[in-house]
């Protein structure tokens, strides 16, 4: 907790700037390279570029933990910036075969970028506070998202899907400084950091906590039904839209209604709905509702639902699953915050679409479309199973999920 409240208030601004300014950047990435993506390499490649984000994925957190200790988190993140500013111009001008690479490195460094603030946020923020305050910094990324996928949403057929990787270079640039700035004014710059070099023994962290185990379990869960529901929207968005632009157009309006109903959600669930349901029950609807509109797909499975369900499962993704699960970090220690929250939010979040991709590819080869909706079915009904495990062990930490 700060010690001094102008303090605090800086943090809070230089962080709310930060979050917007990420999520107005990859509002304009995501559309235009998995619309360029598709069009190169067809949907059928999507579970191939997923496998092939799990090597990188291993590479990057080992990296990520291997550095942290050494060179400290402002300076990573800085040569984590730059090399986002390299990919992301370069494919520019080199949006074939590289695109391959952009599009694996985007589901990649969103989430360090934005677990490298959670990380600032998490050891800076008391529970009490929390609950008021993350669904207010979720809701301004909700805004830099709106307000990013304006421009792909109705000007990529003007602009070109490629020219919108331009943006990266202003946008990161600038964050550099933000970022400085929010770490200046935390409590890890207070207390100075103090990493454990044993990089090793943080692969192995999550062995040793049950806690720990089931949070990257219901992570695992999420990512996976996500990854699911995206390859079935990118199949019929491929069938039905035709041309690489409107392509682009048709998923940054997507993403503009995703965004519209996540800023809803994160005002609404950072006070009534966590104030009055709690965060176990918070985590039981979820899954609960995905068993609800996997029903509805069953019985009509148009593109038109497909397109729905694609907006609901974002939508709960980025809003109330995101706003409840980093409410359950709270616990953990602050070096937890940084290297076992990296391999649980980065590495399990990459790691799903790799396990989702091996039974898409069955499905692919025995040309068996409908078993996705029961593998959706089971994660479902896995993932409620698990939440019981997950409540008893947060409780043993001396924080009860009400």
């Amino acid at each position: 907790m700060f010690n001094n409240n102008i303090k605090k208030k800086k943090f809070l601004f230089f962080s709310i700037i930060y979050i917007f300014l990420i999520s107005f950047e990859y509002s304009f990435i995501r559309p235009a390279s998995t619309s360029i993506f598709i069009h190169n390499f067809k949907s059928e490649s999507l579970p191939y570029a997923w496998i092939a984000m799990i090597p990188l994925n291993f590479f990057v957190i080992y990296g990520y933990n291997y550095f942290l200790p050494k060179i400290g988190s402002f300076r990573l993140f800085f040569l984590l910036s730059l090399m986002t500013i390299f990919v992301n111009t370069t494919s520019v001008f080199y949006n074939g075969r590289f695109v391959f690479f952009q599009f694996i490195w985007k589901e990649i460094y969103i989430l360090l970028m934005l677990k490298q603030i959670w990380s600032l946020i998490h050891s800076s923020i008391d529970f009490k506070n929390a609950k008021y305050i993350y669904g207010i910094l979720f809701a301004t990324g909700g805004i830099g998202g709106l307000l990013g996928g304006v421009v792909p949403g109705f000007f990529a057929s003007n602009l070109g899907s490629s020219r919108l990787f331009f943006v990266t270079l202003p946008i990161y640039s600038l964050l550099i400084l933000i970022y400085f700035k929010a770490y200046y004014y935390s409590n890890i710059f207070e207390k100075k950091e103090n990493f454990d070099k044993n990089i090793k023994g943080y692969f192995f962290t999550l062995k040793n906590s049950k806690y720990l185990i089931f949070l990257l379990l219901i992570v695992l869960f999420m990512q996976m039904s996500v990854t699911l529901i995206d390859y079935q929207f990118n199949f019929f968005l491929e069938k039905n839209i035709l041309n690489v632009d409107l392509r682009t157009e048709y998923i940054g309006k997507l993403t503009c209604i995703i965004h519209s109903i996540t800023i809803f959600l994160q005002l609404i669930g950072s006070f009534l709905i966590i104030r009055f349901l709690g965060l176990r029950k918070i985590h039981l609807i979820i899954p609960l509702s995905l068993l609800g509109n996997l029903i509805l797909l069953l019985f009509k499975p148009t593109f038109f639902i497909i397109s729905y369900l694609f907006v609901y499962i974002k939508s709960m993704d980025f809003s109330i699953f995101n706003i409840s699960k980093e409410m359950l970090y709270l616990p953990v220690k602050i070096d937890e915050k940084f290297r076992a929250k990296a391999i649980i939010d980065v590495f399990s979040y990459r790691t799903a679409k790799g396990l989702s991709s091996i039974c898409l590819l069955f499905v692919g080869f025995f040309n068996m479309n409908f078993l996705i909706f029961y593998f959706l079915l089971m994660i479902s009904i896995i993932w409620i199973l698990s939440l019981r495990f997950l409540f008893k062990e947060h409780n043993l930490l001396g924080y009860s999920i009400l």
